[in-house]
């Protein structure tokens, strides 16, 4: 954690405003919020297949409603999980593995109607 010379005592909010408008100057991101990065961090942390409950804790959170609020819903993880669970209720079913049909995603229909 960063801090002001004495690990016990938090940073101003002044010295962290000043650090902020000085990381995004150099970045070139003037309209870039703090809070920004906080739902970076959420996305990012969905689309790497964490659960809920994960990301809630890794952001702080009382409960999963405000998880919900950070995370922006990537539908690939989503997809590989139905397949799979397909699969194996077919195979389960059947005796053999099923042949998974892949579907388009939003992307590619939304790109294939334009």
């Amino acid at each position: 954690m960063f801090h002001a010379g004495d690990p016990e005592r938090p940073l101003s909010r002044n010295t962290v405003e000043s650090a902020w408008r000085r990381l995004r100057a150099a970045a070139g991101l003037n309209d870039a919020r703090i809070h920004d990065l906080r739902h970076s961090v959420g996305t990012y942390a969905g689309q790497t297949g964490a659960n809920a409950f994960l990301i809630r804790d890794k952001l702080g959170h009382k409960t999963l409603a405000m998880t919900g609020r950070y995370v922006n819903q990537d539908a690939a993880p989503l997809r590989v999980l139905s397949d799979r669970v397909e699969e194996r209720i077919a195979a389960a079913l059947t005796g053999k593995a099923a042949e998974i049909v892949p579907l388009p995603t939003t992307a590619e229909r939304r790109r294939d109607a334009g």
